[in-house]
């Protein structure tokens, strides 16, 4: 699966950031910062979680396997 981004932003499997979510993290996502998508062709959403959002990178970054995550 191939996946566009922006530069600075990081991709996560939606699974493994809904399982780590934090309630703190809605102000990142009310502003767009970390967002949902699904590319066309794909059966799974994707997390895109913008750099500026350290606290959320920390957490996602401390437990992800590295075939969950996948910088882009």
């Amino acid at each position: 699966m191939t996946t566009t981004t922006v530069a600075g932003q990081l991709v996560f499997d939606s699974d493994y950031y809904l399982d780590r979510r934090q309630p703190e993290w809605q102000i990142y996502e009310d502003r767009g910062l970390v967002c949902v998508k699904r590319e066309p062709g794909s059966k799974t959403p994707m997390v895109f979680v913008d750099d500026h959002c350290v606290e959320v990178l920390e957490a996602l970054r401390a437990g992800a396997h590295p075939w969950i995550r996948a910088k882009r």
